[in-house]
């Protein structure tokens, strides 16, 4: 099953993008280039803090450079432009905007907060630790000091040390909701389940009606093996919130993993119903109606789902599969092909470019191919003819490493000749004779099929495979 196991981070996020966000994007970079900057302010923040709700930090750092032109003097604007390039990692320009906050604005705790989360962000832990025992220092009461400092380290994946701030925190206000949650999120970040669920218990205590804790505690509990126990924590996440579409997408995984597929089924199609191009779902609705044997129905959801995930290699092997049980060879080949295309390691994929110009050339793969050919290649040894197919393949001519091939092995090609018959095939899209290839490859020689695995692990484990070459997994 495809499944979902992200936990949520922020209880308040907001991950959707206000409607008419570009066309505002756009309306705000005129304004810039035309100078109506200083009557636009509010319009020109509005839309850059929307743009950092939605994660276009470029965007938003455009536009609060724009501003900066106008109010050099703004410490808050300053800021605003170094947390957008420390989003996206440019943090060079990140501490120069981040020194000059600092500079108009030397007791701003919020910005001394972002100076050591760029130190965190460039491993200078020492000088961020610093700046927190400062600020503490000066304010030791501050019970959402504490919670700002262990966010940053929990951003960093400082679990550990973000957990001793949350607790502190607790001191403070031992039901503090927002301690109690993130340090039953820390606990589940280090695995310790068995502690992070007694943390969710007791959030939960005090927070009875949120949908992102019980969501959270059923993710625990699927990792303590409580099945049960689990499905009816993302019953609860769904009472509280029926639009939760992770909370109905690991409830269809867990009645799918005890074989109740109406549940499961109804579960996403609810997915759907959500978020209608949620890829994930259809694929594992693919997989539900695979196992019941309805194969028509199982293609239709891999095709929806390779619909909004072109790349998602499980689909078409599912699919291939469907087409290989209906007797559907020349569809299960395509598919089985385009396996081999959208491969999870790209230096394994046997794809041909697309065009002239994905491929790569170099001088050294010239200068290589044209010193064999001046020896012959009667003349090379087993490691340089190999090299001379493999540089003819990486420039695209494969035509001339077909008739090296079959002019070198004559009536005995070699396994691995022919394996890389196979592979020349399928770039090609030559389906049935790349099939054909491999499959009396593997059956020579039984370390190719090993060496496949590798290079394909999930096109060796899928049924598909299974199904054309009688390997099971």
């Amino acid at each position: 099953m495809e499944y979902s196991d992200s936990n949520f981070f922020d209880m308040n996020s907001n991950s959707v993008e206000r409607s008419g966000l570009l066309s505002n994007i756009a309306a705000s970079k005129n304004m810039i280039m035309e100078g109506q900057i200083l009557h636009n302010r509010p319009f020109l923040e509005e839309i850059a803090e929307q743009c950092m709700n939605t994660r276009r930090y470029k965007s938003a750092a455009g536009i609060v450079s724009g501003l900066i032109k106008v109010f050099p003097y703004d410490a808050s604007l300053w800021h605003k432009k170094s947390l957008c390039m420390l989003e996206i990692k440019d943090y060079e320009r990140a501490a120069r905007s981040l020194r000059k906050a600092v500079s108009l604005d030397p007791v701003n705790i919020d910005y001394q907060l972002s100076l050591a989360s760029l130190f965190l962000a460039t491993g200078k832990k020492a000088r961020a630790a610093e700046i927190f025992e400062k600020i503490q220092s000066q304010s030791p009461a501050d019970f959402e000091l504490y919670n700002q400092i262990g966010n940053i380290y929990l951003s960093r994946n400082e679990y550990h040390t973000a957990m001793g701030y949350y607790n502190k925190m607790r001191e403070m206000q031992p039901a503090s909701p927002d301690a109690l949650f993130n340090i039953a999120l820390c606990l589940e970040y280090v695995e310790d389940y068995a502690a992070a669920l007694e943390a969710y218990d007791t959030y939960l205590l005090v927070e009875t009606h949120c949908a992102v804790g019980w969501y959270n505690r059923g993710i625990v509990l699927e990792q303590l093996k409580k099945h049960m126990e689990a499905i009816d924590s993302y019953r609860c996440s769904i009472t509280v919130d029926e639009s939760f579409p992770d909370a109905w997408f690991n409830l269809g995984n867990l009645y799918a993993d005890i074989d109740d597929y109406n549940q499961a089924i109804d579960c996403f199609k609810k997915v759907i119903s959500l978020q209608s191009k949620h890829s994930g779902a259809y694929y594992n609705l693919g997989i539900l109606y695979e196992d019941l044997h309805d194969y028509k129905q199982a293609i239709y959801f891999y095709s929806k789902s390779l619909q909004y995930n072109i790349t998602f290699q499980e689909a078409y092997l599912g699919r291939g599969n469907c087409f290989s049980l209906i007797n559907d060879t020349e569809n299960a080949l395509q598919d089985f092909q385009s396996a081999l295309v959208y491969n999870d390691n790209p230096e394994s994929s046997w794809k041909i470019p697309a065009s002239k110009s994905d491929v790569s050339i170099d001088e050294v793969c010239l200068q290589r191919i044209r010193s064999y050919e001046a020896r012959g290649a009667q003349n090379l040894n087993s490691l340089e003819f190999s090299d001379l197919i493999q540089n003819y393949i990486s420039i695209g001519k494969y035509e001339s490493a077909i008739a090296l091939i079959s002019s070198h092995g004559g009536n005995s090609l070699s396994s691995h000749d022919i394996f890389l018959l196979a592979k020349i095939h399928f770039m090609r899209k030559n389906n049935y004779l790349g099939y054909l290839y491999l499959n009396k490859s593997f059956y020579i020689n039984k370390e190719l099929i090993e060496i496949f695995s590798k290079m394909f692990p999930k096109v060796m484990s899928s049924r598909l495979f299974n199904e054309l070459f009688g390997f099971k997994k």
